[in-house]
């Protein structure tokens, strides 16, 4: 997906349909469907933000290395939902939630465990897109200046390159723009093939998925 001046949408990023839990499924089911809609909702607005910031005229090393952080968060917070929501009807939303955590900030094990939820073998980025997002040079430390100048000063190491080959290079930043939103156009599309899940709520049973949804544990 080629970057726009158009901002993300404001709604989770494939229309909604992993969002839902309907008659038919448990409360568990829905909640785990509540869960994933609040990862998406931040998963934009951290996407909206970093798209708009960039175009900011100073571009500073702290200013930039926020933007960094708010497009690997975005990615994250997709692929969170995508492994919550898509999760074995088995695994509780508490297992479900914890599964995801687990993974921290590691696109990597991110990616890997979304796909397995969608299907044996499944792979819904391109290649391209999976090399770039699996080598990013920071995790979301990036969002402290004492820790970007740590790096770039290594004093063990010497003068460390990554900083300026990255983070403060337009053109890897252009590049993790445009992975970034093709990783979430991967995740839409990706769950308009799954199987549908998207089917209204019940107001009849909502009381029991807040109280399920205040005894979680995060």
């Amino acid at each position: 997906m080629k970057p726009t001046d158009s901002p993300p949408t404001d709604s989770p990023p494939n229309g909604g349909q992993l969002t839902q839990a309907g008659a038919a499924a448990s409360d568990d089911q829905h909640l785990k469907a509540q869960i994933a809609r609040l990862f998406f909702a931040d998963g934009n607005d951290l996407l909206w933000r970093a798209h708009h910031t960039a175009k900011a005229e100073f571009q500073h090393r702290s200013w930039i290395g926020k933007i960094y952080v708010d497009y690997v968060m975005a990615a994250e917070c997709a692929l969170k939902a995508v492994i919550i929501r898509y999760s074995p009807d088995t695994e509780s939303p508490q297992d479900a939630y914890s599964k995801a955590r687990r993974h921290s900030h590691d696109i990597g094990k991110l990616l890997k465990e979304a796909e397995s939820r969608l299907g044996p073998g499944y792979s819904f980025v391109s290649a391209e897109c999976r090399a770039f997002m699996t080598s990013l040079p920071y995790s979301v430390s990036a969002r402290y200046d004492l820790e970007l100048l740590s790096s770039h000063w290594n004093t063990q190491k010497g003068y460390d390159s990554k900083l300026n080959d990255s983070i403060r290079d337009p053109a890897f930043m252009a590049q993790l723009h445009t992975q970034t939103f093709a990783l979430v156009e991967a995740v839409k599309t990706a769950s308009e093939i799954a199987p549908n899940r998207s089917l209204p709520v019940v107001a009849s049973r909502l009381k029991n998925i807040q109280d399920a949804f205040r005894n979680l544990k995060l």
